[in-house]
């Protein structure tokens, strides 16, 4: 089974709560939605300046209010030693749990601090190989990834063709601290 320790506990402040209340975050996680239902694969690539972690929850969450997914499988790392176990995870889901539990959500958060270059462009790697390899006629999840922009940069040609066509830029002039936009 692929590593999931790095979607237990957001490290996020109240305030970074209440702000997920803001109209212009709230667009933006709306149309995030939209399209991954259409694409079922997503790239989320966030200014440098924003908590990538925040974005995710917010998207997360939104996806869990409007019934879209049932389960959320947070990647830590996949690699050679659990590679196989990752897919035979999908399709196993998605053929015999997915129409009782709801659809599954693959996200990988790439901005994770302790995280290695080359551990994220494997991992990142190794999910779009593994979408791409699982049974035809099993129900593919949905995946996320989330990476701050500077990282996203820095992937190699390879990967970044991989995700470039599932690729959403999340606007360098979004605040997250307007929390009371709306109420303007």
């Amino acid at each position: 089974m692929p590593e999931t320790s790095n979607c237990q506990k957001p490290n996020l402040s109240l305030e970074d709560v209440v702000t997920v209340s803001s109209n212009r975050l709230r667009e933006l996680v709306d149309e995030v939605r939209k399209i991954l239902l259409e694409k079922g694969i997503l790239t989320v690539v966030v200014p440098n300046n924003i908590k990538n972690s925040l974005i995710g929850m917010a998207i997360v969450w939104n996806l869990f209010l409007n019934g879209d997914i049932g389960v959320v499988e947070c990647i830590d790392s996949i690699g050679a030693e659990n590679y196989s176990e990752f897919v035979t995870f999908m399709e196993n889901y998605g053929k015999d749990l997915s129409r009782y539990i709801g659809k599954l959500l693959v996200l990988y958060d790439a901005s994770i601090k302790k995280r290695k270059l080359d551990e994220i462009r494997r991992t990142i790697y190794d999910i779009m190989v593994g979408i791409e390899s699982m049974w035809p006629k099993a129900p593919k999840p949905f995946v996320l990834i989330i990476i701050p922009e500077n990282v996203y940069n820095m992937l190699s040609k390879k990967v970044r063709d991989m995700i470039e066509k599932y690729r959403f830029n999340v606007p360098q002039g979004l605040s997250l601290n307007d929390a009371n936009e709306e109420e303007e």
